[in-house]
This record gives structure tokens, C-alpha cells and sequence, in this order.
């Protein structure tokens, strides 16, 4: 007979606890990784199994609960159960297991949720489950979100399926006779389309159209970004190279101008225009004046002949300006609608956190410096534009960073001495960050003085 030291009997039972608890350890993650493998519920997963495991621990990081909360969670109520992460709201239940996601129905809200918290997770190629129905319908929306599958013939007739979908799509645009402006280059519709539907898997894309006084959604039934302007109730669709409003709109007033700056904003030069009458002409003399191209010859020569017919009926402004120096003659104006051609004017706009610091500039003979945001721009030329409330000037400014500043001097709204001025301040992407608002006046008044601190002032 054998006596273990007291010590060594200690030791030999830590050994087989340890031993025993990693044979534990090896049959859970053997036991789920079964029940990842066998999944049969509607939904996705890792397509490596080697990274199950990491998935499903990271799950339990409160960073990772962070991250996704701030994509999804103001669209759903999250709730942790144990190991796993629970998504609903009134039209979707979405279950985040770690290596793999399911769904309670199947249903297009909730192959939306599964695509955000794959994007979240950092997936870029997943394997569906669940029914041969659902496996179809979902690897249609994957490949159009730009995931590749790990079932190359799943992914091909997905692909097929969505060529069928976009020729009949381009068809029913070429079709179109709604009120609506279409992007004239043809061989942008393509990218124009990944553009409008990136931003349907974009959580994120409703905020900004929020901030910028839209509210938007996806239209399945459409198949486009549905967007509504608060302070009038201006709506309309786009479908990527289409900008259209919404079945049985009827007219408001702003339409047109609305559709042609969003145009403008898309990075579009060549337009078509759609609709009546009536709509088109109005849409085509913003166009003109916003310095976009009309494709229809016929179309923009009445509405050139509309913008010098309204011109030539704009009266002349009566306002005291500086004598300039001799030694400095002002050059020959090009179309002399307004005193500001000829005279010397500062003015300033307020800043904001949010769009920089106050927008300076001073307007001398035509053109205007501009300092906004530790960007300096000089010459940038003032345009006589007749806009929607009567005559103005139009200038832009384009800063290195890719921000702009465009100044609308509005001559038909005096104010006391001086000139409304609307700064409209865009992004590289030419979103609206912010419009500010100021006037510009005689040099002698100096208003070169702002309120309040920005990052420019």
C-alpha cells in the first residue's frame, strides 16, 4: 500500500478539478457549436467555424452591447437573455446569439435587422439558414446590401434574380411620366442605383435626412428612399437615377425646387425633366439658374426666355454706396442688377458647432472673399439669379477640405441699410450641414464683427 503526502493529495485533486472543468469547457463549445451547425430557423451565421467561439464571446463585451445599441437602438427594444442579445419592436424579433443570428418570421424588417448587426459584427460573407423559401427571398437582399455568400449557387441565382429586377426597374424609369427629374447620363444609373440602395441598409441615413429637415424611409413598393420636407410637406421618391414624387401627389408649391437642389446635391449635371407642363418649366428654370444642364433643347430655351423676361422686370434697388479710389477703378460689371457690383460691402452670419464658425465676407465689384472654418476663398463670382422670392446674387465657395459655402444676397428683402444673406454650408458629399442667416452692408457700417465663438472665428 501506497500513502500520498498530505501536499501532494492536495495537488493531485486541484489537477483532476481542472481537468475535469476544461472537459467541461471542450463539451459546451462542442455542444453549441452542434447546435450552430444544425440551426434551422430563418437567419445567418459565421461562415467559419473556427471563429464561432470568438464570436460568441464577444457577444458578452459591454462594448460590443455599445456598439450595436448605437446602430439599432432606436429602432428596438434590446434586451440581453443569458448569453444572447434580443432585438424587437411591433414588426420584428431578431435573436444575436454571437456566431449566428435568427429570426422569429423571416420577414423583410427582419432580414434588415440581421443585415445591420452582421455590418455591426464586421462580417462581410455569412451562410444563410432556414427554408429554401426564405434562403432565396434573403440572399437577394444580402447581395444587393454587397455581402458575398458561402453557397456559390445560392449566389448566382441571387445575382440573376436581381439583374431581372433592375432591367425591369431601368424600363419603368425610361417609362416614367410622373412629375420627377431623371439623371440624363445613362451610364451613371448603375452607380446612381448602389448609391440610393447602400443608403436603405443605412441606419444612420435617417438621422441625417432628419437633421437636414427631412424625414425619410424606404418605400419596398417604390423600390426607392421616400422623402418628406417638414416645413411643407414637399415628398418625393428616389430611386437612385430617378427623382420622382410619390403616386397620386398632388402639386405643391416648392416642388420643383426641392427636386432640383436634391438633383444638384446628388452630384448631378445633366438632367431630364418629367411631368406636366407646367411642372417642367418651373423645374427647368431653377435648373438653369442652380447651373445645371437640361437635356431637352426645346425646354431650356423657354425657360432661358423666362429668366431674361423676369429680369428685365426687376427694378432697380436705390441704395448709398462708397465712392471707390481712382487708383482702383472697378472693372466693367457683367450684368449690373444691383449696387453691389459697384461698391464695397462686409457682412457676417452667426456660427454654429454643428456648421463651423461664422461665415465673413466682403463683397467688392462683383465678386466676394469668403473666410469660413480657417478656409480663405477670394474672387469668387456673384451671379445675378432670379430666384423663387425675386432677384439675387449666387456665389460658392470651395474650400481644399471639399466643404463649400454657397451666399444667396437676397435684393428683394431690404434690410434697413442693408441686404438678407442665406449661407447654405455643404459637406465633401454636398449634404446641407446648415444654413445660416446675416446681411451684408456698406463698408463704412463694418459689420466684419460676429457674435458668439464657432471653429472659424
Amino acid at each position: 500500500m501506497f500513502v500520498y503526502p498530505h501536499g501532494d493529495l492536495l495537488e493531485e485533486r486541484q489537477a483532476v478539478r481542472e481537468a475535469r472543468r476544461a472537459w467541461d469547457d471542450r463539451r459546451r463549445v462542442v455542444e453549441r457549436d452542434r447546435i450552430t451547425e444544425q440551426e434551422r430557423r430563418p437567419g445567418i451565421r459565421h461562415p467559419d467555424k473556427p471563429r464561432w467561439r470568438v464570436e460568441r464571446e464577444r457577444i458578452l463585451t459591454e462594448v460590443y452591447g455599445e456598439a450595436v445599441a448605437e446602430q439599432m437602438g432606436r429602432w428596438y427594444r434590446i434586451e440581453r437573455q443569458g448569453e444572447t442579445l434580443v432585438f424587437r419592436n411591433s414588426v420584428a424579433e431578431v435573436t444575436d446569439h454571437g456566431d449566428r443570428v435568427t429570426a422569429a418570421a423571416g420577414n423583410e424588417r427582419e432580414i434588415e435587422a440581421m443585415i445591420a448587426l452582421a455590418r455591426a459584427k464586421g462580417w462581410t460573407r455569412v451562410s444563410l439558414t432556414g427554408s429554401p423559401e426564405f434562403r432565396e427571398r434573403a440572399a437577394c437582399v444580402f447581395l444587393e446590401a454587397g455581402f458575398t455568400l458561402d453557397d456559390p449557387a445560392l449566389e448566382e441565382r441571387a445575382r440573376q434574380a436581381l439583374e431581372v429586377e433592375r432591367a425591369a426597374l431601368v424600363e419603368q424609369q425610361e417609362r416614367e411620366t410622373r412629375p420627377g427629374i431623371r439623371h440624363a447620363d445613362r451610364s451613371q444609373w448603375a452607380v446612381d442605383r448602389e448609391w440610393v440602395v447602400s443608403r436603405k441598409y443605412d441606419y444612420r441615413h435617417a438621422e441625417r435626412a432628419e437633421r437636414n429637415g427631412f424625414y425619410s424611409r424606404w418605400m419596398d413598393d417604390e423600390q426607392g428612399l421616400f422623402y418628406e420636407r417638414k416645413k411643407d410637406g414637399v415628398r418625393f421618391i428616389d430611386q437612385g437615377a430617378l427623382i420622382v414624387a410619390p403616386r397620386d401627389e398632388p402639386y405643391r408649391e416648392g416642388a420643383p425646387e426641392v427636386y432640383v437642389l436634391y438633383a444638384q446635391a446628388r452630384g448631378w449635371q445633366s438632367i431630364d425633366i418629367l411631368g406636366d407642363e407646367a411642372f417642367r418649366l418651373r423645374a427647368a428654370r431653377v435648373a438653369l439658374e442652380e447651373g445645371l444642364e437640361v437635356s431637352d433643347p426645346d425646354l431650356t430655351r423657354r425657360a432661358q426666355g423666362l429668366i431674361k423676361a423676369e429680369l428685365r422686370r426687376v427694378p432697380q434697388p436705390e441704395v448709398q454706396t462708397v465712392p471707390q479710389p481712382a487708383q482702383r477703378p472697378a472693372p466693367e460689371p457683367k450684368a449690373p442688377t444691383s449696387p453691389l457690383f459697384t461698391g464695397e460691402w462686409k457682412g457676417s452670419t452667426q456660427g454654429s458647432p454643428r456648421a463651423g464658425g461664422p461665415a465673413l465676407f466682403t463683397v467688392k465689384h462683383g465678386e466676394v472673399s469668403v473666410y469660413h472654418d480657417h478656409w480663405r476663398v477670394d474672387g469668387v463670382a456673384l451671379d445675378p439669379v432670379q430666384t423663387s422670392k425675386g432677384p439675387a446674387l449666387r456665389g460658392t465657395a470651395r474650400y481644399p477640405d471639399g466643404h463649400s459655402v454657397t451666399l444667396v444676397i437676397d435684393l428683394s428683402d431690404r434690410q434697413g441699410r442693408g441686404y438678407g444673406v442665406w449661407v447654405a454650408v455643404k459637406d465633401p458629399d454636398g449634404q446641407i450641414i446648415e444654413k445660416q442667416a446675416g446681411k451684408v452692408e456698406p463698408q463704412q457700417r463694418d459689420l466684419n464683427r460676429t457674435r458668439g465663438r464657432g471653429r472659424g472665428g
